[in-house]
């Protein structure tokens, strides 16, 4: 899902104040009275029907991956780095909370399509319950199947994507929260009239 550059701005204003998830608990250090935030990025599991339509990850002989597509609008790919600037997450009083955290930090989504696990920086929050996550994301560099790089740059502030859980979860002083990001590879990129399109979305849910 994407947000324009105003109700982007609106979001970055609320997170002076200042988006499901897998979440569990230890005690680890922390800073500042925060809670810790650890977050993994996964690939969501393609619902049932799409296995045959979508962006599927496989190995190249030299190692690097390149991706098979059974229709005609989504890009053969090698990679496809994203550059992620900000992670917010939404408390039960409806405020957007900034993560602080070391961003930006880039990612090569399609290595998570074949299985792997990506974590992004250590985070931090204050105390309290959330209910949704606001990822952010910049530039978006692919290689093409013959070796083009295709540079996607987002209108307004960012691709914006916004997370929202099955079940809120707890950050507390003290203690360290998972939080398991589930990428949606399969719709993420198009090829409309000669032009490849990012349309990120994730999915949070703990089951």
């Amino acid at each position: 899902m994407r947000l324009n550059a105003r109700l982007l701005a609106a979001f970055a204003a609320s997170a002076i104040a200042a988006a499901g998830v897998s979440c569990s608990s230890n005690h680890d250090p922390t800073s500042n009275g925060m809670g810790q935030v650890h977050i993994v990025m996964s690939a969501a599991p393609a619902p049932s029907g799409t296995a045959g339509d979508g962006l599927v990850a496989v190995a190249n002989a030299d190692g690097t991956l390149a991706s098979t597509m059974d229709d005609g609008d989504r890009p053969r790919l090698q990679s496809a780095n994203v550059t992620f600037t900000s992670i917010m997450a939404r408390n039960l009083e409806g405020q957007l909370v900034a993560v602080n955290t070391t961003l930006p930090t880039t990612v090569d989504v399609l290595t998570v399509v074949n299985g792997r696990e990506v974590t992004l920086p250590v985070g931090f929050l204050p105390p309290g319950t959330y209910d949704q996550l606001v990822v952010v994301m910049s530039t978006v560099d692919l290689v093409t199947e013959n070796g083009t790089h295709v540079t996607i740059t987002p209108p307004g502030g960012g691709f914006t994507s916004i997370v929202r859980v099955a079940s809120p979860f707890v950050v507390t002083e003290g203690q360290t929260t998972n939080i398991e990001l589930r990428f949606k590879w399969w719709r993420a990129f198009r090829s409309i009239d000669n032009h490849i399109e990012f349309d990120p979305e994730f999915d949070c849910d703990h089951d």
